[in-house]
């Protein structure tokens, strides 16, 4: 863990998400409402960082833990539980460029259609005005009750 990185981030981000340093993505959030959420990434060495360079698997982690910080503030603020998301489904995903260490990303997500257990979102990741990655993603949301399919499966 980069003690200087942790630091750095939103404390509320730590709060929202189950994922912490180095596997986060996320530093700042920049908005939040019931269908769309921005946060902020300053790039910096770690699993999802190869040679300098963030791999297009760390763009994608970090636009689903932006959807995952939306979904899981809505149930909040509904007074529901928080859900278990899984990402099933990736659509038109492009990448024009990777960022480098030291450069901040901005996750940008927005929900398409929410018909649960479902949920469809339109994501981009920029630097600065630049557009890095476009496309949808598909998640699935665990049904309330149910136990995650990896531990029903080892149940039985």
């Amino acid at each position: 863990m980069s003690g200087g990185h942790v630091k750095n981030i939103d404390r509320s981000i730590l709060h929202d998400l189950d994922h912490r340093p180095p596997i986060l993505c996320l530093d700042q959030i920049l908005h939040n409402d019931s269908t769309s959420a921005r946060c902020r990434h300053t790039v910096v060495a770690g699993p999802h960082v190869h040679d300098g360079v963030m791999w297009e698997a760390g763009l994608i982690e970090g636009m689903a833990q932006t959807t995952a910080l939306l979904k899981g503030r809505a149930a909040r603020e509904a007074g529901i539980p928080v859900q278990v998301g899984m990402l099933v489904g990736l659509k038109n995903l492009a990448f024009h460029r990777q960022p480098t260490v030291g450069e901040v990303v901005t996750f940008e997500v927005e929900i398409i259609r929410s018909l649960e257990p479902m949920t469809l979102v339109k994501c981009a990741t920029r630097c600065g005005d630049e557009l890095l990655a476009e496309g949808e993603m598909k998640f699935f949301l665990q049904p309330m009750g149910d136990p995650p399919a990896a531990l029903s499966d080892s149940a039985e």
